[in-house]
């Protein structure tokens, strides 16, 4: 009873969020901003911040209403089925909508009127990446490269990869400099920028997805030189969430499922099916931090 229950109220939460259409413009710069603290959430697919960090993503926006939050998707979640033509009935693009409207649910929690998401496009390392913006202060990067790639550009000697949209193709050191190119952009007078990843050490975080695992891995090379002494991070665990206790109290469940609802319903806007099934699911009404390290300086970038 309990899970229809959340279905039912989350399902009425999420369809009050309003996410229009994102508007494609030209290439511009990252526009200033001044925030002194910026939390960055990163995912391998369009949902997975939602699922595994959602409680602290709320918590920030209750907590740093007005601070600066990027979230970063490496691959398009496109589940072997490709670009599809671009179609706005794709499985990505409806995967990418639900990641936006989940998105624009949780800056709710912010307390504060959000805009409508709209997008521009920015040059990051060279590449020319799509740049959405909620408020001017929540903002959402998505590489759209192909589901299970990460894994091999990370592991494999001169391995390139090419987005779905065949308009970027990057090698582990490329996708290494767009990252830190991002970092420097979005937080470029940052005195503390904090890194949220899925634990990419199978020992606390045991059969995650090797999306996930590399995701967490390239941002770690990323930050690892001395000039971004002020970054700091805090891992979760993932799919191994599915065999854990819930761990939240009966308000987290509540904007946990409505977060997750919210998925849903961008997804059907798009006419594809839901993901509310046992599998997903399972991980509902729960939240694990695995560890965190504290940043070590200051950023010299």
């Amino acid at each position: 009873m309990l899970k229809e229950f959340l279905f039912a109220s989350s399902m009425i939460i999420a369809m009050t969020v309003a996410a229009a259409s994102a508007q494609a413009q030209s290439v511009s710069p990252v526009p200033y901003t001044p925030n002194k603290v910026v939390s960055f959430y990163v995912g391998g697919h369009p949902d997975d911040v939602e699922l595994f960090m959602g409680k602290s993503i709320i918590d920030d926006m209750k907590a740093n209403p007005t601070g600066k939050k990027v979230f970063v998707i490496t691959t398009a979640g496109d589940g072997g089925l490709g670009f599809e033509g671009g179609s706005s009935s794709s499985y990505w693009a409806a995967r990418a909508a639900g990641h936006v409207d989940a998105v624009t649910f949780m800056f709710s929690f912010a307390s504060r009127a959000a805009t409508d998401p709209v997008t521009t496009y920015v040059s990051q390392n060279g590449y020319t990446l799509a740049r959405t913006v909620i408020s001017n202060d929540i903002v959402m990067y998505n590489f759209l490269l192909p589901d299970s790639s990460i894994q091999g550009l990370y592991t494999t000697p001169l391995a390139k990869v090419t987005a779905l949209d065949n308009l970027r193709t990057f090698s582990k050191d490329s996708m290494t400099a767009t990252l830190q190119a991002i970092i420097r952009s979005e937080a470029p007078i940052a005195t503390k920028i904090w890194l949220n990843l899925m634990d990419p050490n199978s020992a606390n975080n045991p059969g995650d997805h090797p999306d996930h695992m590399y995701s967490s891995k390239f941002f770690l090379d990323a930050t690892a030189t001395v000039d971004f002494a002020c970054v700091g991070n805090t891992f979760y665990k993932t799919y191994v969430m599915s065999q854990l206790a819930e761990n939240l109290s009966t308000t987290d469940k509540y904007a946990h499922a409505g977060t997750f609802a919210a998925v849903q319903t961008g997804m059907l806007k798009h006419t594809r099916g839901m993901s509310w099934e046992a599998d997903h699911l399972a991980w509902l009404g729960k939240h694990y931090i695995t560890g965190s390290n504290q940043p070590k300086g200051v950023c010299t970038f």
